[in-house]
């Protein structure tokens, strides 16, 4: 039987600070977690952990399609094998969660359909989906959608496959959902999820995926909430599409609904004792968290573009030499904006310091590299260390009692989560 505790420090500011275990494996909140996609990803990963500098960064995250290659990437690290007594959490202790990257369902994108394809008991209904292109792949998704049969055979498969893989939050895969039609499915397969997730003993789980086109419509949202409650999960998932769009002038509206929800999901989070996270987040996790949010996730590379692309062409990977890209972008730590290479090598000549940052990852360099393999390898450890720093900084504002203040004065120094400031004045 699933194990879940959720234990509360009442005397924390505002209930932020919990600590949640999931069967064997410990979450304390808040919490920093990174997606990796690649051999290079998992090692700088690992590289960061082994480092003894992370304090809040506790998960990590990957796609169905890469489970069986980073099958066992868990295992314990050598400074475990040797018997040494550490004092920072080793990267055998993050908790696993398996993102089932259902908007490949619905987007044909070549490489991560040959990465589904590639697992051998791929339901055939899915199989054939993901393989059609056009009016085909839209006649057999909503004969799928419509066969409830057939979709709750394929969440138990969903759910299976990722605890198989050792994920402690098995979900079931959402279409991205941008009205009725998606919105309707969307509850009807999370419905089933914990049907099935309760005649197993798992985790009650469920897991939305919301493109920005959603956040303009509150009764969207609403009826999103309205689930919550009614099925009454130990765990919510979300992870938004072209949520890009967040951050243009005319998207108050947007603002304000994203607000909403993830206060919404803070109550739901401290009355019914939740896990609550995003995934595929960037800094807007600040945001996230400040609003009571358990923890988020992000890309070690910072694409999170590829989840939702339609055309392969149109979009930039920079993921490094391992794709052709050569210099990938950097986080800025204060100004949270992702910067070329090339603006880097102008702040070099204008600063002399290597990086605009003075974290532990980029306190080494004297230099600017301009090796992409190095470069590469830099900017992944540095984006893990700002945000765990981050973590740190928001766990002593809440101590101090002047979390508003703190969030305020961040955001406004931020090129980019300034829009978000007057959710804290």
């Amino acid at each position: 039987m699933a194990v879940y505790v959720y234990k509360q420090d009442k005397k924390q500011y505002n209930n932020f600070k919990s600590e949640i275990q999931l069967d064997n494996k410990i979450l304390t909140t808040p919490f920093y977690g990174s997606i990796v996609r690649s051999d290079i990803d998992t090692e700088c990963l690992r590289d960061t952990t082994e480092s003894g500098q992370l304090k809040n960064t506790q998960v990590v995250c990957y796609h169905l399609g890469d489970a069986d290659r980073f099958r066992g990437m868990l295992q314990r690290g050598l400074h475990e094998f040797a018997g040494l007594t550490l004092n920072y959490r080793p990267f055998s202790e993050f908790v696993l969660t398996v993102d089932p990257a259902g908007e490949y369902l619905q987007y044909h994108v070549s490489s991560e359909v040959d990465k589904l394809l590639s697992i051998p008991d791929l339901p055939t209904e899915i199989a054939e989906i993901i393989r059609s292109r056009g009016e085909d792949k839209k006649r057999l998704l909503s004969r799928w959608m419509e066969n409830e049969s057939s979709v709750a055979g394929t969440v138990e498969w969903y759910l299976r496959k990722a605890i198989g893989y050792g994920s402690k939050t098995a979900v079931a895969p959402c279409l991205p959902i941008k009205g009725a039609n998606t919105l309707r499915f969307a509850c009807n397969i999370n419905r089933l999820a914990v049907t099935t997730q309760e005649a197993n003993e798992w985790q009650r789980a469920v897991y939305y995926l919301i493109d920005f086109a959603s956040l303009k419509e509150s009764d969207c949202l609403d009826t999103i909430k309205k689930q919550w409650y009614t099925l009454k999960p130990n765990i919510i998932i979300l992870k938004f599409g072209n949520i890009e769009y967040i951050y243009k002038d005319q998207s108050f509206v947007e603002r304000m609904n994203l607000t909403n929800l993830m206060d919404e999901l803070y109550k739901y989070r401290i009355t019914n004792n939740a896990l609550t996270f995003v995934i595929n987040a960037d800094a807007i996790g600040y945001h996230y968290v400040s609003r009571g949010l358990c923890g988020f996730v992000e890309p070690i590379s910072g694409n999170f573009n590829p989840d939702l692309r339609v055309r392969r062409a149109t979009v930039d990977l920079e993921e490094g030499e391992e794709i052709g890209a050569k210099l990938g972008r950097y986080p800025d730590p204060l100004r949270h904006v992702e910067f070329s290479h090339e603006n880097l090598r102008a702040i070099e000549s204008n600063t002399g310091q290597a990086f605009p940052c003075h974290c532990f990852e980029c306190s080494r360099y004297q230099r600017l590299p301009s090796e992409s393999r190095i470069y590469n390898r830099a900017r992944r450890r540095h984006r893990v260390h700002i945000r765990d720093n981050f973590i740190d900084e928001f766990n002593n504002a809440v101590l101090q009692s002047n979390l508003r203040v703190s969030m305020f004065d961040r955001f406004s120094e931020s090129m980019r989560l300034n829009i978000f400031k007057g959710f804290y004045s």
